[in-house]
């Protein structure tokens, strides 16, 4: 299979987006070295400080919140650390919790502050709206949109990628395929892509349909035998034109 060559520009925010179970996760943890890749090597510039954002915390954690951020960041005072953790969204009641007893989205927010105060120069953001309320999803959007770093998100809330994305990475097929705008541009450039090539596709098999009764009609009679035999070089030679998936046309006609 031929390599993903990912590449980013200094704060770009990227959405990477393809069908559920294609890979997204595999792909952010394999540029991380969390897991192996499927083939190849993942080769980064030395200059990367890579920051992640998993989808799960860690059941096992017993660590209180500020523990968690101390552990981090062992030079912050409490006020620094409690400073921190407000500004996620963490209230007083909650920083002296442990972390494994906290809601869903109290756990993201301490994932998240972990992240926003590494020194990084890409973000990687695994679904990192799942569990947050509409307050803390909207300062992640203003957050990551002041950031002057490069990110990719994985994400299914698509008004969250509208709101922060300015580049879609889709993943099919085990290729990467790169659109400039929002989510919505990316659908309205896919959708037309997809009838571009339908119309192609058409046209083409009409084409080779032509082609194939002109062999099959002068390939026995002598004085069009060449005829035909051009005409069958012509078929062998001719790039075909891929048949578009009827999954992508229903998804983004939906």
């Amino acid at each position: 299979s031929r390599p993903l060559n990912l590449t980013m520009m200094r704060g770009e925010k990227i959405a990477l987006y393809g069908a559920n179970g294609i890979g997204k996760t595999t792909l952010l943890k394999s540029i991380l070295g969390l897991v192996p890749s499927l083939s190849g090597t993942v080769e980064l510039g030395d200059y990367l400080e890579i920051g992640y954002f998993e989808q799960e915390a860690d059941p096992n954690n017993t660590s209180t919140c500020i523990e968690e951020i101390w552990k981090e960041f062992p030079s912050y005072t409490q006020y620094q650390v409690r400073s921190a953790l407000a500004k996620c969204g963490l209230t007083t009641q909650h920083i002296e919790s442990q972390v494994r007893v906290l809601s869903g989205g109290e756990q993201a927010k301490v994932r998240l502050c972990k992240l926003i105060n590494r020194e990084t120069n890409v973000l990687l953001l695994d679904e990192p709206t799942n569990h947050l309320d509409a307050d803390t999803t909207e300062w992640l959007e203003a957050y990551l949109r002041d950031y002057e770093k490069a990110v990719v998100i994985v994400s299914h809330d698509r008004y969250f990628l509208d709101q922060t994305a300015d580049v879609v990475w889709e993943l099919q097929d085990g290729r990467l395929t790169r659109y400039a705008g929002n989510y919505t541009s990316y659908r309205e450039q896919k959708l037309k892509n997809i009838r571009l090539q339908e119309k192609a596709y058409q046209n083409q098999q009409e084409e080779i349909q032509r082609l194939e009764n002109l062999v099959e009609r002068f390939k026995h009679k002598p004085k069009k035998a060449a005829f035909a035999r051009s005409r069958k070089k012509i078929l062998e030679r001719m790039p075909r034109v891929e048949k578009p998936c009827r999954d992508d046309a229903h998804i983004f006609t939906g």
